[in-house]
């Protein structure tokens, strides 16, 4: 009896520890398709989408394709210091910066999804009846793959991606020639002629597990300064996070590179503002 008792778990023991192998390479497997998924989202949005909403005009290096558009860079053309970014929310006189559409929409159109932007009124609050259809439209590109999850009926997909506003959670708040002011702020854009410490150290977007909203919401769903009382800034509930070991972030410069949890928060802050300092 023992002897067969031994010769079952001579057998079942390898088979186990086999497929608790099979299935954490499953899992790594999906975490670096969705880690992949994740980088693609955000160079649509901000490379592609964030630079033919500055510069229709402009040239994407090496004729990358997107949709059914293709650009070659033209090396002897100037960059004019003068093209604006998207602001952090559409723009509006009497809203407070909560209550406004976000940034998310006003790049709508150069995601190819004219459908969902002519759906909303921009004159009026993200929140208001006007606005519900739009605001339930589903954006794959605005949501982390290894983050989402189905939203209750009823409710809008959260979004994943946060324009970032500089150093500090007044950030949104501050003119951009403040040394805290960041990429996006609530009110104006910032134009290619501010981003003085260069295109590919500044940067534009982080991704987030924690405090989503609805994604055409403006105000802290999807614009934030990093808040240095609460350091580290990335890992798993942080400020920022999304995948094991890290998060991805997007550059001015179009370029997306994964920021892992250990980075010094010292060098986020530097690239988390506009200035020189």
């Amino acid at each position: 009896m023992y002897r067969g008792l031994i010769k079952v778990a001579l057998i079942a023991l390898p088979a186990l520890a086999l497929l608790g192998l099979l299935v954490a390479g499953v899992f790594r497997w999906r975490e670096t398709a969705n880690r992949a998924r994740c980088q693609d989202n955000l160079r649509r949005l901000g490379w592609f989408a964030m630079w033919q909403y500055t510069d229709p005009d402009f040239a994407f290096p090496g004729g990358v394709a997107f949709g059914e558009k293709s650009r070659v860079l033209a090396e002897d053309k100037p960059l004019d210091p003068n093209k604006a970014f998207p602001p952090g929310t559409v723009p509006h006189a009497t809203l407070p910066p909560a209550r406004r559409l976000s940034w998310h929409v006003l790049l709508l159109p150069h995601l190819q999804r004219d459908d969902a932007y002519r759906k909303f009124d921009l004159s009026r609050a993200w929140d208001d009846e006007v606005n519900r259809d739009a605001l339930m439209m589903k954006m794959p590109t605005l949501a982390c793959p290894s983050i989402y999850r189905r939203p209750p009926p009823g409710e809008p997909q959260a979004g994943h991606y946060i324009g970032v506003a500089g150093l500090g959670v007044d950030a949104p708040t501050l003119p951009a020639t403040d040394p805290r002011a960041g990429f996006f702020r609530y009110d104006g854009a910032t134009t290619t002629g501010m981003i003085r410490r260069g295109f590919s150290y500044t940067m534009t977007i982080l991704e987030t597990q924690r405090d989503h909203g609805p994604w055409p919401a403006g105000g802290r769903p999807t614009l934030r300064g990093l808040d240095e009382s609460d350091v580290p800034y990335i890992g798993v509930d942080r400020q920022f996070g999304g995948h094991a070991g890290g998060c991805n972030a997007a550059f001015a410069d179009g370029s997306v590179r994964f920021q892992s949890r250990s980075i010094s928060p010292a060098v986020l802050d530097m690239m988390s503002t506009l200035s020189e300092r």
